[in-house]
């Protein structure tokens, strides 16, 4: 195991063949979120309006029910091009899992990239 300095770093890392059994790349959703984090949001919202797409044709499956988390929430902003909404959304969406994992005591927030080309 080695420390991931950044967020291209993180995803070299997944990309290896030995993490290929639970490669994050091939969840699209967190796939969206680590393209908007990155600050590619012409990629971002081409993955998000298909897979919006593709949560249309069976919404309340258990897969499409995960997927809206992502595209209900980061569609609109992507489409609007709302970099200042989507930064928060990407702080909302860090803090629950933190919470939810139980690192609140030793988490320490750092920016997006997204968030550093942006100025905020």
């Amino acid at each position: 195991m080695r420390a991931a300095q950044t967020i291209d770093g993180f995803l070299q890392h997944v990309s290896e063949p030995e993490f290929s059994a639970r490669r994050l790349i091939n969840h699209v959703d967190t796939d969206i979120r680590v393209d908007i984090a990155r600050g590619d949001l012409d990629t971002a919202r081409m993955k998000c309006r298909a897979l919006h797409e593709r949560c249309a044709r069976d919404p309340e499956s258990y897969w499409g029910r995960i997927w809206r988390r992502t595209t209900d929430r980061a569609g609109p902003l992507l489409e609007a091009g709302d970099k200042q909404a989507l930064i928060a959304l990407l702080h909302e969406w860090e803090c629950d899992l933190i919470s939810r994992l139980g690192l609140d005591a030793i988490y320490e927030p750092t920016p997006f990239p997204l968030e550093l080309a942006a100025g905020a």
